[in-house]
């Protein structure tokens, strides 16, 4: 990329972040037993007029770089839950909106309390958190360094929000499609 072009890229990325602008689509998750949608995970999507569709890793990657990948999180997870909470109008077996995060991001002083925040502003709704390669990597080697890692990030204030762990692009999910790791609908996680 050119030095101009790349200047241009990161301008775009900049003001796109601060500006609000960054679209998200939204894939339902389907239970295999009952054939209904219960969730939808939220993805970031950006098509710039010159610069054409931008990748979600780069746009991430560029955020970092920034210093406003904590600003594009919180501004997904904001976007992602108000329309989780218009899907309920139509579907009320709705329960979970999943987005993608980086386990350091739960640290309080950085998106956990505003995490904790926006879930209880949605008491219907839990948010669901899919740690992604990088993230997985992060609480592994926090939890050697003696850190806290996102299992133990505010047990007790956790009552809807669930960790999911992918492997690869596949969850480990029984025969009704739910993470093993996070409790059916109704239930709270422990």
């Amino acid at each position: 990329m050119s030095g101009h072009r790349a200047s241009q890229f990161n301008d775009t990325v900049a003001r796109a972040i601060d500006e609000d602008q960054l679209p998200l689509a939204y894939q339902p998750i389907v239970s295999l037993v009952t054939g209904r949608i219960w969730a939808f995970e939220a993805l970031l999507r950006y098509v710039h007029p010159e610069l054409g569709a931008i990748s979600p890793p780069s746009l991430v990657e560029k955020a970092k770089n920034l210093g406003r990948f904590d600003k594009l999180t919180s501004q997904i997870a904001e976007k992602a839950m108000i329309a989780a909470a218009e899907f309920r109008l139509v579907e009320p077996g709705i329960v979970c909106m999943t987005i993608n995060v980086e386990a350091g991001q739960l640290a309080p002083e950085r998106l956990g309390r505003f995490v904790e925040d926006l879930n209880n502003r949605y008491p219907e709704i839990s948010l669901c958190l899919e740690l992604n390669e990088l993230g997985r990597a992060g609480v592994r080697a926090d939890s050697r360094a003696g850190q806290p890692t996102a299992r133990s990030w505010h047990p007790h204030r956790a009552r809807r929000l669930w960790l999911r762990r992918f492997l690869g692009r596949f969850a480990r999910a029984g025969a009704d499609g739910y993470s093993q790791d996070r409790p059916q609908p109704g239930r709270r996680p422990r």
